[in-house]
């Protein structure tokens, strides 16, 4: 059995700073949480008790503020160092694993692959098995990731997606 192992350093160093992600994620909440709020407020408060403009966009503010960064710090905490196992029939990671001639799905992504013996949609529900790309055996492993597919597959499910 072979490990693969990746530094939690590693990892760190090739994820973006914690203040983008957390600008980006507040660029999605927040019209989102302002749209929601208002039209709730529209509907179900009294025309006397509504509050003003100035007050929906702080409360906006404030609530995506404490909801990004939240966010960003449990993302943060689920980063850690990476150990892949490999032996002659099965890669695992963190409990999760594939077996040779059981892989149905491949997605393939700008940080690494995910290879799963479940369908597409099975797989981005409840994951599978992740090689990041930083790995010095990314290319080794993804190889042999997809020489294991079932030859049975769907051809939609086991297609590689190429997006980000």
């Amino acid at each position: 059995m072979r490990v693969y192992r990746l530094s939690l350093d590693e990892v760190k160093a090739s994820r973006s700073k914690p203040l983008v992600r957390a600008l980006w994620i507040a660029g999605v909440y927040a019209p989102l949480y302002y749209i929601v709020h208002v039209a709730n407020e529209r509907v179900w408060a009294p025309a006397h008790a509504r509050p003003s403009l100035t007050s929906n966009l702080i409360l906006t503010a404030v609530q995506t503020a404490l909801f990004s960064c939240a966010l960003v710090w449990l993302l943060d905490r689920r980063v850690a160092a990476v150990e892949i196992y490999v032996d002659d029939d099965t890669i695992s990671v963190r409990g999760q694993s594939v077996h040779r001639g059981q892989v149905r799905t491949v997605i393939e992504r700008r940080a690494g692959v995910m290879l799963s013996e479940r369908g597409r949609l099975a797989t981005l529900f409840f994951g599978g098995v992740w090689i990041p790309r930083q790995l010095p055996a990314y290319e080794h492993l993804k190889n042999l990731g997809k020489s294991w597919l079932r030859p049975d597959r769907d051809t939609d499910a086991a297609s590689t997606g190429t997006g980000g």
